[in-house]
């Protein structure tokens, strides 16, 4: 295996220059979800001590965790987004209720109104969104710049 220098520290590394403790970690995701070893095949199979392979098994489960209870900005976004044509569709739904002529002229005004409701709740999803997910993520309020269009994440710029 080749290795780098670094401040006279050692690193050892992989054939594709990850570093060894990265490189063994994958392999155990890989063996679990592949062959399904348990403890102790995977540290004879990968040459481990028993306790660095519990080690690296629990940092594993730790990552994994984290992307299972931290939803992402895109999935956050495409949900946002789902809802928005969830809305689109049943207030085309209600309109269509509210052309009718065979329903009452009462059930008609309340149809046209909830259209309005629906109508004002999407406007307010397109507004929101942005403030939304800067707010969950914990972004820099600098980040957004509005426009005529509404509130829009800020492009970087290339220097």
């Amino acid at each position: 295996m080749p290795s780098n220098n670094n401040n006279s520290s050692t690193i050892i590394t992989t054939r594709y220059q990850i570093p060894k403790r990265e490189y063994a970690k994958r392999e155990i995701r890989r063996l679990v979800i592949e062959e399904g070893l348990t403890n102790k095949e995977l540290s004879e199979r990968l040459n481990l001590p028993d306790r660095t392979c519990r080690q690296y098994l629990y940092e594993i489960y730790k990552e994994d965790n984290q992307l299972l209870t931290q939803p992402s900005v895109e999935y956050m976004a495409t949900r946002i987004s789902v809802f928005k044509e969830r809305l689109s569709k049943q207030r085309n739904d209600v309109l269509q209720i509210a052309m009718d002529p065979s329903n009452t002229p009462e059930a008609r005004i309340e149809a046209h109104k909830l259209a309005a409701d629906i109508d004002w709740a999407i406007l307010k999803l397109d507004y929101a969104s942005p403030t939304f997910l800067a707010r969950y993520f914990s972004w820099d309020n600098s980040i957004f710049v509005e426009d005529a269009s509404g509130l829009n994440l800020k492009l970087k710029e290339k220097i």
